[in-house]
């Protein structure tokens, strides 16, 4: 039975009850029941973004993904999400911002000096501009509790920074887990660099887990808030 249409009126606390009983792959076919049309994978194809991607092709489901161009993504990270979506052959929608405000902060190397502007002007901003303008009201997501301390207190489903909800069917999977289900899954060239994580080359350093983006100071741009 559903639940909600709508985020305004979903019962978080009776929805994150019911999902903590599904597997992945049933929370995946439950959003889709409950948002239809306004539902969206957010996909960074990073180093482990292929995971989500295998899940929604098994599926089956009319899904569409939904990736933030920063205008600063390794060259790597381009060709690993043309990759992926030759061989999973999902629908692909890239949003980012301006072409001006790329200029201008590559202009002013604005990520050295105000890394919260610089998420807010690459990340944020598209991201708000795009649940806004795309009628979104429910994102899948493919973090995992044991990345970063923030999210290991998160819920599988929750409210997002927009109004519209959050959904991450493997937010408890174990990286075991995670590393079985991404066998023979295409792998993102800097893995092979001492890569764990992938973000913008501007702010992104090999490391293990995590360590290497934002210079340390800080393990998420603001959209996983």
């Amino acid at each position: 039975m559903s639940i909600a249409t709508q985020p305004n009126t979903l019962d978080l606390s009776l929805a994150n009850q019911q999902l903590a009983g599904m597997s992945a792959e049933d929370i995946l076919t439950w959003s889709h029941h409950e948002y239809g049309r306004g539902l969206r994978l957010l996909s960074s194809f990073g180093a482990d973004s292929g995971l989500m991607i295998k899940m929604l092709a098994k599926a089956g489901l009319d899904i569409e993904v939904l990736t933030i161009d920063t205008g600063f993504l390794f060259d790597e990270t381009i060709e690993h999400r043309e990759r992926l979506q030759r061989d999973y052959n999902f629908k692909l929608r890239v949003i980012g911002p301006s072409p001006e405000t790329i200029t201008a902060i590559k202009e002013s190397n604005l990520w050295e000096h105000d890394l919260d502007l610089y998420n807010e002007l690459t990340k944020l901003e598209p991201h708000r501009r795009a649940v806004t303008g795309l009628g979104i009201t429910a994102l899948l997501s493919g973090v995992r509790s044991w990345q970063t301390e923030h999210r290991a207190e998160k819920d599988i489903i929750e409210l997002g920074t927009n109004g519209e909800h959050r959904i991450h069917p493997i937010l408890f999977w174990s990286q075991e887990q995670s590393d079985n289900y991404l066998a023979n899954v295409p792998e993102h060239p800097l893995l092979a660099w001492g890569y764990d994580s992938v973000g913008d080359w501007t702010i992104t350093q090999p490391g293990s887990g995590r360590s290497g983006r934002g210079f340390g100071k800080s393990l998420e741009c603001g959209l996983h808030l």
